[in-house]
């Protein structure tokens, strides 16, 4: 009998034994028990050093390659210990980890378990192959570039904030590597300026991308470039990232070059040992990942243990949460080399009213007014046209893109020459439904952070649920900030919020930038235009007149 117990109790240790993840061939994890709902979008997991990666619509070598591209981030001397207990930790608390989905058109946010904080991720930008400095001029690894951005924005910047931080806390208060990033743009600004200097060799211009989002971009671009990951990518780059490889990183910005290596963490990938993960292996991580032990005895380890609790599921906090809006970008700066004493004020409060929105039409005749050439984003956005009108546009019909049923510029802000036979016309403005119907927001919401009015954030790093996420668990959900007034019919509140604005920011359907209401009221001249963007009319009823 004690022998068939014995035989018993081995098996069942067996039995756990296989069944445990382990690095790099077989990573799979079950998910924590207060993510668990996100199992039946997100089919796959793994949590290398606790921190959890959901993924859908992956193959087994991608997502195997994103599992062992975190673990090898974390644990660059590869001993089975997370290189600094402090980052991972921080990222636990933060309940940071990566949402990962098959693409773009589909990242599943209103999927997030409440209080995950998840970094997108997308199979069709995964390439294993391509990865680490394995990079050519037609082959990047994205998973590089996103994993990155979690650990650095999630634990990096907040655990050592005053060599790393990226939260805006204002021109006198800024972290070393902010005093760099200012310096590699050849000036302080707290959005994209119109032109960069001379000189500047990081000229990021996404204008959705505020002052924290520029140092999240820069850390990235320094430690890849660094460490070998960009050096084919120097003419895919150049109009962002003029400094692709170490050498040229050490001789034009020497302490960005010297704060990388010598920053204060314990993380050996911020050291001059540091590697990238996935060099020279088709599978990518998953060949470059092999660590010397699965268990660490003395710190924090691959299955989690040692790393910390997740923090409270409940916390909706921004972890800028006590920065100080940013002042407006300038229309032009010159380089600075100390800093600036009074940056511009923030922009007056928009108004209160605008002309209400009445019926829909198209412009299917467009022009440039006065007759002049313009350029390609002046000639083809924001101005209503039908497909046919849209990819018509310019002498050779080559000024204007037809993508997501919005007229895009194909030629950026180059001029745009224009057929002299054009009219001009307006167009005109349209509800999204009866003004007696009480609706919910169209567009996603942004849940987890609270934002200033008139910043613009990146999209990266924060957490969108649409009114279908609050309506699976309305007690809970419409109690938070802001739900009731973006899912007013949804959460039972058309009483107080029918005719009201959301209170939250929210993702547009044209090109996924992160907007608000009041951003759609601020320019009288603008108001029509905004509000005949689909969504916007249901999500800023009041701004855009949906009641009157």
């Amino acid at each position: 009998m004690k022998v068939l117990q014995g035989t018993v109790a081995l098996l069942h240790i067996m039995m756990l034994s296989c069944c445990k993840a382990t690095y790099p061939n077989s990573p799979d994890s079950d998910p924590p028990d207060k993510w668990a709902s996100m199992s039946t979008r997100f089919t796959q997991h793994c949590s290398p050093f606790g921190i959890s990666m959901f993924a859908q619509g992956f193959s087994k070598e991608k997502f195997y390659h994103a599992c062992n591209v975190m673990a090898q981030y974390l644990d660059n001397d590869q001993d089975g210990c997370a290189d600094d207990i402090n980052v991972v930790k921080t990222m636990r608390l933060n309940q940071a980890g990566m949402g990962m989905a098959a693409s773009a058109s589909k990242p599943y946010y209103e999927d997030y378990a409440d209080g995950f904080r998840g970094q997108d991720l997308y199979a069709d930008e995964t390439q294993p192959s391509c990865s680490g400095s394995s990079d050519t001029s037609d082959c990047r690894d994205a998973a590089l570039e996103e994993i990155l951005h979690l650990i650095t924005s999630s634990g990096v910047s907040l655990y050592y904030s005053n060599n790393f931080g990226e939260c805006y806390r204002g021109v006198n208060n800024r972290s070393e590597i902010q005093k760099q990033m200012d310096i590699a743009r050849g000036g302080h600004f707290t959005s994209v300026p119109t032109s960069y200097p001379d000189g500047a060799v990081y000229t990021y211009d996404d204008k959705t991308c505020d002052y924290a989002c520029m140092v999240t971009e820069m850390f990235y671009w320094g430690v890849t470039s660094l460490l070998g990951g960009q050096d084919e990518q120097r003419d895919n780059i150049s109009d962002e990232w003029k400094v692709p490889n170490a050498s040229e990183l050490q001789s034009k910005l020497p302490g960005f070059y010297s704060l990388l290596q010598n920053g204060g963490t314990s993380m050996v990938l911020l050291s001059a040992q540091g590697v990238l993960p996935g060099t020279g292996q088709s599978i990518g991580a998953t060949g470059t990942y092999n660590p010397s032990s699965q268990i660490c005895n003395n710190g924090c380890g691959l299955d989690g243990s040692g790393c910390g609790d997740l923090g409270n599921e409940n916390d909706e906090g921004d972890q800028c949460a006590d920065t100080p809006t940013p002042p407006s970008p300038p229309t032009s700066s010159a380089p600075i080399t100390s800093p600036v004493a009074n940056p511009t004020p923030p922009p007056s409060p928009p108004p209160t009213s605008s002309a209400p929105i009445t019926s829909p039409v198209t412009n299917p005749n467009p022009t440039p007014p006065s007759g002049e050439d313009l350029n390609g984003e002046e000639a083809c956005e924001e101005k209503r046209y039908t497909q046919s009108a849209c990819l018509a546009i310019g002498i050779n019909n080559n000024c204007c893109d037809w993508n997501d049923n919005q007229c895009w510029s194909a030629i950026g802000q180059d001029v745009c020459e224009m057929s002299p036979t054009f009219s001009t016309q307006e167009p005109a403005a349209f509800p999204v439904a009866s003004p007696s119907e009480c609706v919910d927001s169209e567009l996603s919401m942004v849940i987890n952070n609270k934002f200033s009015a008139y910043a613009i954030y990146p999209i990266a790093n924060r957490n969108h649920r649409t009114c279908e996420w609050a309506r699976k668990n309305k007690e809970n959900r419409c109690r938070k900030s802001g739900v009731a007034a973006h899912c007013p019919q949804t959460c039972g509140e058309c009483d107080a919020y029918q005719c009201s604005d959301s209170e939250r920011m929210f993702i547009t359907a044209w090109k996924k930038k992160m907007k608000s209401c009041e951003f759609v009221g601020a320019n009288p001249g603008k108001v029509v235009l905004r509000c005949n963007k689909k969504g916007v009319t249901s999500t800023c009823r009041s701004t855009c007149g949906y009641c009157e």
